[in-house]
């Protein structure tokens, strides 16, 4: 697909989902989950995380369930791959609601049971954005492990145009192809993930050894096979002094995700509250985590928070 927004949204379309339909999706995400949602003419229904990273769990997930659930989105968060993945399929299938998973962070992460994430749905999507571990510039994919299902995917991705009868078209489609350009960096780029993989998480590991000791600073736990997508740090009481400490000595940082809830254009679906998302929204950022990144860097950053953290 031509990103990953328009891989989510042809993966609820081919899930049937339609007006007066709902989809539980993470409060603590990307927008562009709601927004494929809302393209669908469903309703997004947000469902509270856990810290201290921010992915959903299936207690969490049941109690939105209602009558009106058509599917399930989860996001292997920052990167690091949800712990019960396999509870929630299993739960799901059993209640035959379509369960699709958001890899656009964790390309390469595999779950503690070995399987790799993206595998354990009937429909997971993958961006290929420019800051994610493989980058087509822009672009997506969506796998999946049923033929007839592929096989829909494959038309309505590409106007639904009929064999044989060209210009004849057999349900509402779209134009989502992603171009030959990108699909052959995306090659190239596959070819290189080991390598890729292996020097993000030396990164990741270069900045834990030198941050353990800062003591206004939390780093969330990660697992030994990890997306190693970004540098999570939380910082209760001091996040934004510590951004700007940082942005002061020309380094750039991100906050974590504004919940979902709290988007302006959103908030009419909220439903309850939704704590953990609202506390990782506050005292979440990220450090900068790719493959141009070099260890002086790393250290360079490293001691800009640790010089924040003795003058506390």
């Amino acid at each position: 697909c031509n990103s990953g927004t328009t891989a989510l949204h042809l993966a609820l379309a081919v899930c049937d989902v339609s007006s007066g339909d709902e989809v539980i999706m993470p409060d603590f995400t990307m927008v562009a989950l709601a927004n494929a949602i809302l393209l669908t003419g469903g309703t997004p229904v947000f469902a509270d995380v856990t810290e201290p990273i921010g992915n959903v769990n299936l207690d969490l997930i049941k109690e939105k369930i209602t009558d009106k659930t058509k599917a399930v989105i989860v996001v292997h968060t920052y990167g690091e791959p949800i712990d019960d993945i396999i509870e929630i399929s299993e739960y799901l299938k059993g209640r035959g609601i379509p369960l699709i998973e958001d890899c656009a962070e964790s390309h390469y992460a595999t779950h503690k049971s070995g399987g790799v994430v993206g595998s354990f749905s009937e429909l997971a999507i993958f961006s290929f954005y420019a800051n994610k571990n493989i980058t087509t510039g822009e672009g997506g994919i969506i796998n999946t492990d049923d033929k007839d299902v592929k096989d829909r995917l494959d038309r309505v991705r590409m106007h639904a145009f009929t064999p044989g009868r060209h210009f004849c078209h057999t349900e509402r489609a779209f134009g989502y192809r992603m171009t030959n350009m990108q699909a052959a960096m995306g090659i190239e780029q596959h070819k290189k993930s080991a390598e890729f993989m292996s020097y993000r998480k030396d990164l990741r590991q270069r900045y834990e050894s030198n941050l353990k000791d800062v003591g206004c600073i939390s780093i969330p736990e990660t697992t030994e096979t990890s997306g190693w997508w970004i540098m999570p740090i939380l910082a209760e009481g001091h996040r934004d002094g510590l951004r700007k400490a940082l942005a002061d000595n020309g380094v750039e940082t991100r906050s974590f995700f504004y919940p979902m809830h709290s988007q302006s254009f959103l908030t009419k679906y909220k439903d309850g509250e939704y704590p953990v998302s609202d506390r990782l929204g506050e005292i979440g950022f990220y450090l900068p985590l790719n493959p141009n990144l070099d260890f002086g860097e790393v250290d360079y950053i490293s001691d800009i928070v640790v010089s924040y953290g003795e003058k506390l």
